[in-house]
């Protein structure tokens, strides 16, 4: 359980300006729900995410890291935009 409100999360994660690179597992913790909607709802919220989902279970960056390196390698050498 997140010790965190719905109300706190959305709030902060309006105000996130930075890029951000969220890759997620296909089989993952959060699979449905309210949780994973609000989950999904502070991806919109947040002006330069990026976002991936990957074949794997939650250590899938620990099981299978040749999935997300490309992903992050990218991320990290793409030129950053000003906001």
């Amino acid at each position: 359980m997140c010790a965190f409100t719905e109300d706190f999360i959305v709030a902060c994660a309006s105000r996130i300006k930075c890029r951000v690179l969220n890759i997620r597992a296909s089989r993952g913790v959060i699979r449905s729900g309210k949780t994973e909607d609000v989950y999904l709802h502070t991806l919109d919220l947040m002006q330069q995410c990026e976002y991936h989902v990957v074949d794997g279970s939650h250590h899938l960056h620990l099981n299978n890291p040749e999935r997300v390196a490309p992903l992050i390698n990218k991320f990290l050498n793409a030129p950053s935009s000003k906001l």
